[in-house]
């Protein structure tokens, strides 16, 4: 599902492969020994699948625009739109991008992540931080290049990864538990990956 996040070159087979990658970490968190890991993995089961759900509405807005799924029609589909259409098709992006921002944890939608985290085998936390929160970032840069107006949404979101960079670290400080410590940092990490991203998307 991961390399297939890379490969695909439509929003449904992106849903799915997201989809995919969520289902082996909701079992793979649940699997660890420690107290309250199957809630933790339930919790971010529900977020997670509740906020897909906004991301298939943002499927098929984009779809009865340009009436296909594939990335490069819908781009050129997008470019021809005016009016009305502009503000459906802008409201349609930011539905796509909020979930995956939850899976990419941006604050303030990464609480899943701490429990997640610090209740997860250590081998899962390490696929949590290393992989997990990296990967849909990539599915974002697809989505950001369907549309020339994306860009209008790429100052926000890196505004929201400066935030989760600085609030991150102070909450990493404060944390007695060395794998919520853990957690808090690699939420305060992608914080910058994303604040760097965001202004490379607004600069062009």
């Amino acid at each position: 599902s991961l390399a297939a996040i890379g490969m695909t070159a439509d929003l449904f087979n992106l849903f799915v492969c997201l989809e995919l990658m969520g289902v082996t970490a909701y079992v793979l968190i649940a699997t660890g020994k420690k107290a309250n890991a199957a809630y933790a993995s339930f919790s971010y089961l529900m977020l997670s699948s509740s906020a897909m759900v906004f991301f298939l509405l943002g499927t098929f807005g984009l779809y009865n625009l340009t009436g296909s799924l594939r990335y490069e029609a819908i781009a050129m589909g997008l470019e021809t739109l005016s009016g009305r259409n502009q503000y459906v098709a802008h409201f349609s992006l930011l539905l796509i991008i909020v979930p995956v921002l939850l899976r990419v944890a941006v604050m303030p939608l990464s609480l899943w992540l701490v429990d997640a985290h610090s209740k997860a085998p250590h081998a899962v936390s390490a696929l949590l931080s290393g992989v997990l929160l990296k990967v849909p970032l990539f599915a974002l840069i697809r989505i950001f290049s369907l549309s020339p107006f994306a860009s209008s949404l790429a100052l926000p979101i890196s505004y929201a990864g400066a935030v989760t960079a600085f609030v991150g670290v102070l909450l990493a400080l404060s944390q007695s538990d060395a794998k919520q410590l853990l957690a808090y940092h690699s939420i305060s990490q992608i914080g910058y990956i994303v604040s760097a991203w965001g202004l490379a998307l607004h600069a062009g």
